[in-house]
């Protein structure tokens, strides 16, 4: 699957992409774990990243995987400072609804809380109309919001914000979820 907008590629990491992708998200210190955790969890091949690019030159990447549970995890994610405020990051989450659409039922992500504020993570999700259910503060030094939204009814990125920009929606996590955050002492928002 590819998809074309605005001059940009998004498709499916390919081989021949694995090397120039490691080497793009080691420029953004957020993400500059995700080569080696991305091998150290054998994801290539299995869970390929999703990927922009602009003639032939990688601007961008979303990691995610889709569970045998139909969890959508959400991971690394970063675009290229020269080509941030073109959607490409929305592009890449609408390619992946896409993509594995009747696959999933939820998506489940952290973002990181900087010096007691959110970070961009949580402002580009937030964006969407999402919300997360707790803060696991744990490692204080590296506080997390954590988020488990329900992906019913959603195929794209526009029946997404359509779901959750909708005030009445509640934003309901699964008992199972919802212990496991209790059990681990997280803050429930």
């Amino acid at each position: 699957m590819e998809i074309y907008i605005d001059h940009i590629l998004y498709q499916f990491c390919e081989d021949k992409h694995i090397e120039p992708l490691k080497f793009f998200a080691k420029q953004f210190k957020a993400v500059s774990d995700f080569p080696y955790t991305w091998t150290l969890w054998k994801n290539w091949g299995v869970h390929m990243p999703i990927i922009a690019l602009h003639d032939n030159h990688i601007v961008g990447f979303h990691a995610a995987t889709l569970t045998k549970t139909g969890y959508i995890n959400s991971y690394y994610q970063a675009v290229d400072l020269s080509f941030r405020g073109r959607q490409i990051a929305g592009n890449m989450v609408d390619f992946y609804l896409k993509a594995w659409a009747g696959n999933y039922q939820r998506l489940k992500l952290k973002t990181p809380i900087v010096l007691g504020m959110t970070a961009p993570g949580y402002a580009f999700w937030n964006g969407f109309g999402l919300k997360p259910f707790a803060i696991d503060s744990h490692n204080p030094k590296h506080p997390e919001h954590i988020w488990n939204e329900d992906l019913s009814e959603v195929v794209d990125i526009a029946s997404l914000i359509s779901k959750y920009k909708n005030p009445k929606v509640k934003h309901l996590v699964p008992d199972l979820a919802m212990n496991f955050a209790i059990n681990k002492g997280w803050k429930i928002l």
